[in-house]
């Protein structure tokens, strides 16, 4: 009975990785570009802090979580990387087993890179990319009140 209850605790936190990045979407708002790589890293971005962003298709060989190296942090995910961000000051990339990276150059894994770029050019409200309606919205839904009330 005790191996059928942790081979289902497995379970749930298997899929619960393998559905982090679609359900832990990156988004703009508040003055705030909020970039995650699943349920494990996470970076709060100023939108005053962000110098650039640079759309980059690249393919990465054996990275799928956080790589860091000289001032810089790539977050891949289905072993790609869409687009740099360049910024003006570091900020931390918090992470599960250790302090925070702090970083000016960070690497991420987006659907649309363009509509991030508008996004956060803009400054207004926007939720990663869309392509038609996923049951993974009420988790998004769910994370996203969490956010809204850790940052109010």
């Amino acid at each position: 009975m005790a191996a059928a209850v942790l081979h289902a605790y497995a379970l749930v936190w298997l899929v619960g990785w393998l559905l982090g990045p679609r359900a832990y979407r990156h988004r703009v708002g508040r003055g705030v570009l909020l970039v995650r790589n699943g349920p494990l890293y996470r970076a709060r971005i100023p939108l005053e802090a962000i110098a650039t962003i640079t759309p980059c298709r690249a393919s990465v060989r054996g990275e799928a979580s956080l790589v860091v190296g000289d001032g810089e942090a790539r977050l891949p995910a289905r072993r790609r990387i869409d687009a740099w961000i360049e910024l003006h000051e570091p900020i931390a990339v918090q992470r599960p087993l250790g302090e925070p990276v702090r970083v000016r150059r960070l690497a991420i894994a987006v659907d649309d890179p363009t509509a991030l770029i508008a996004a956060v050019s803009a400054g207004h409200d926007h939720v990663g990319a869309r392509r038609g309606h996923h049951a993974f919205d009420v988790v998004v839904g769910a994370d996203l009140a969490r956010d809204a009330l850790a940052t109010s």
